[in-house]
């Protein structure tokens, strides 16, 4: 699995990202940085727990298939790179290309997969645990930008928890580890929030905006579904801004009309990369994977079936709660057959026990005023909400549920932080602030008191 040989690459892949490591943390306060050094790390590790798993427990996964035509892409590279890096850019953006290197799904995001792992290969001798490990750091450092965008969006008391849901939850960590689309998926997701806010927060938006279309199309390449939740989340979250901003939430038809516009032709572009997820084929692709995941074949002990495979759009919505439901609260302790199952069934039923505790202890007034005050929460709800009904509805394994929905696990995790402490930490200390020119924030009705610094607080 590891060899001499993939020695000096990984050395080189370690020693570059702790740099930029190096260079990232001094933007963030001392407390945040050995939380941010321990996520780096559990990363590294979890990159190499990722091979071993695939190698010696499951025996097969995608990330053979990828690093082996990756290999071959990389000698043709080596042998005439003028010649082969502009039909290598044509697989990874799923073009027609004219090599005779066969690439498995040439077209899909199977293909791009391929085109990555290719161009990683070239500079780092073919190794996967290298190519492994760049890829864990592209998805280690989208979400430290995913991260610096929401702790923007919060309250500074926020803060630790929300590090936490991002960088260090398990399965979030794990998942995105090694050479798998979630970790480049994750890459893309978290430069297009932090552009996202930038421009919420009316602060360079011209970056803001390059940010965005960055990550929007490391996500297209490899999770074009997701692409068009933050598309349509995004729409809500501007929209959103723009009327808590003038102090009531009407709904003024041009700028509903514009930000549909905007939101639309995301989506047909989607729809053009991804013909699969196009819109009039959604629904129909919903029922295939139902129906693929009842068939025969695919019983197992962890298999589940949401519907009966309906492939009209209509059939499919009736099923929306329980597909949410189960995508963020199982496996459940009863469903668990082996360790990973384990893990992941503490870590949803910690997801439940947080979710009951907020709804007992919360009003829906107090909610909706949460959203009000934290309009980046009109991005985290309906992100949530829509990839968590497409997972739930669209998975049969439940031991594959949890690298699926990966994606929402930081959003969930922050949301449940922000309104765990709401009571306590939010409403009870909230005091009017004149608006300041010049210094714009997504908390724009209230700040919070600060406490006075103390250890093992953030500094504010």
């Amino acid at each position: 699995m590891v060899h001499l040989a993939d020695i000096p690459p990984l050395l080189l892949v370690l020693a570059g990202s702790l740099l930029l490591q190096a260079a990232v943390t001094q933007r963030f306060q001392p407390w945040e940085r050995p939380l941010l050094w321990l996520s780096m790390g559990a990363h590294v590790v979890s990159t190499f727990a990722l091979m071993y798993l695939v190698f010696w427990v499951y025996g097969v996964g995608d990330m053979m298939m990828y690093h082996q035509t990756g290999i071959e892409l990389s000698a043709a590279l080596w042998d005439d790179f003028t010649g082969v890096f502009p039909e290598v850019l044509k697989i990874l953006t799923q073009q027609r290309y004219a090599l005779t290197v066969f690439v498995p799904a040439a077209g899909s995001s199977t293909g791009s997969m391929c085109a990555f792992a290719g161009l990683a290969a070239f500079p780092l001798n073919d190794s996967l645990a290298a190519i492994g490990l760049f890829y864990a750091m592209v998805a280690y450092f989208g979400k430290v930008m995913l991260y610096e965008a929401l702790r923007r969006s919060f309250a500074p008391e926020h803060a630790r928890w929300i590090l936490i849901a991002v960088l260090l939850v398990p399965s979030t960590v794990f998942w995105s580890s090694g050479l798998v689309k979630e970790a480049i998926a994750m890459g893309g997701v978290g430069p297009f929030v932090y552009g996202m806010v930038m421009i919420l927060e009316r602060r360079r938006g011209p970056v803001g905006l390059f940010w965005m279309v960055v990550g929007g199309f490391f996500v297209a390449m490899v999770k074009p579904y997701i692409l068009l939740v933050l598309l349509g989340a995004a729409g809500v979250a501007f929209y959103w801004k723009r009327s808590v901003e003038r102090g009531v939430v009407e709904f003024r038809p041009l700028m509903l009309v514009l930000g549909a516009a905007v939101v639309i032709v995301g989506v047909l572009v989607v729809g053009q990369v991804s013909p699969r997820f196009s819109i009039d084929r959604l629904a129909e692709e919903t029922g295939r994977m139902q129906s693929a995941g009842s068939s025969t074949s695919a019983r197992g002990g962890s298999m589940y079936q949401i519907g009966t495979g309906s492939r009209s759009l209509s059939g499919q919505l009736l099923y929306a709660p329980l597909g949410l439901l189960t995508a963020l609260y199982r496996p459940i302790l009863l469903d668990v057959r082996n360790p990973q199952m384990l893990i992941n069934a503490v870590e949803t039923t910690m997801f439940l026990f947080a979710s009951f505790a907020i709804l007992s202890r919360q009003s829906a007034r107090t909610l909706w005023e949460s959203v009000v005050r934290y309009p980046i929460l009109a991005f985290c709800v309906p992100f949530v909400l829509v990839l968590g009904i497409a997972t739930g509805l669209t998975s049969a394994n439940l031991g594959t549920l949890s690298r699926y929905r990966m994606p929402i696990v930081p959003f969930f995790a922050a949301v449940l932080v922000v309104w765990w402490y709401l009571p306590h930490e939010v409403r009870s200390r909230v005091r009017p602030r004149p608006a300041t020119p010049g210094q714009p924030r997504l908390v724009p009705d209230a700040v919070l008191a600060r406490p006075a610094p103390s250890n093992g607080r953030p500094r504010t």
